[in-house]
């Protein structure tokens, strides 16, 4: 593992956020971002997803959770697909649907095996990152950050419930997030702010885009080792199979706990 990390970081040539037609440059990339971090602002501020997260009250609690998901993830698609590759008429590649270079050497041909390394060793950084937020938070007793609460999360209501749940966290949600902020935001973000820039400013958003104090500094580290791997392969498809997993070790563990 740790030899595959060296290698990786060994050619920085490989680092170089891709070149997109969309970003700060143009009207529309700017415009798309502040609104979509005020609306995150206000939403932290206020913290409205406390208050509509409960969607598991009422019988209609599929419908209502399929609804809201499709919303939220389905701006996230039309925003990226529209105002990225269909606005500026390039192919739907320039979201991160392609691999460019990703060997190793400029001699490795890239491959399955490649993204899979690449899957997991970000899988492997992914979970370690949650086991020592975890770790801190209950050894340290920091009372700022608590653990965060899963209201969506009710094994009560039926394997039916379970099912559309489990298919909106470990399925469409990581692949609008990562098309979003991956494929669109990160690599728009690289005109003005380079690669590191890029990186940090995109990992922010989505750290914040989780609108809960307990999630914001994990979620912001797991945003940075995802933007790695979106550098790495220049794939949100290798972003969104590693999100997934992460993703779904998670749901499983919260359903044979209970949800708490």
């Amino acid at each position: 593992m740790l030899n595959c990390l060296i290698k990786i970081f060994k050619y920085n040539w490989m680092w170089k956020v891709p070149l997109v037609p969309w970003g700060a440059s143009g009207r529309t990339f700017p415009i798309v971002l502040i609104s979509f971090m005020i609306l995150l602002g206000f939403a932290f501020v206020n913290n409205i997803s406390e208050g509509t997260a409960d969607l598991s009250e009422t019988s209609n609690s599929i419908w209502r959770l399929t609804i809201t998901a499709g919303l939220v993830y389905g701006i996230l698609l039309a925003v990226a697909f529209v105002l990225g590759p269909l606005k500026h008429r390039v192919h739907i590649s320039m979201l991160g649907f392609s691999a460019g270079r990703l060997s190793y050497e400029k001699t490795e041909p890239a491959g399955f095996l490649f993204q899979l390394r690449m899957i997991l060793v970000t899988l492997s950084a992914l979970i370690l990152i949650n086991i020592v937020w975890t770790l801190l938070i209950h050894t340290l007793s920091w009372d700022l950050f608590p653990s965060p609460e899963y209201p969506f999360m009710d094994n009560g209501a039926g394997a039916l419930y379970l099912l559309v749940t489990g298919f909106l966290v470990i399925i469409l949600g990581p692949f609008a997030e990562e098309v979003f902020f991956r494929g669109y935001i990160l690599p728009g973000l690289g005109h003005k702010t380079g690669t590191a820039g890029s990186l940090i400013i995109s990992s922010l958003i989505f750290g914040f885009a989780h609108m809960s104090l307990s999630l914001v500094v994990p979620t912001f580290f797991m945003g940075f080792i995802l933007g790695l791997l979106y550098l790495r392969t220049k794939s949100v498809l290798s972003c969104t199979v590693a999100h997934g997993l992460q993703n779904g070790m998670a749901f499983m563990a919260l359903v044979l706990t209970g949800g708490s």
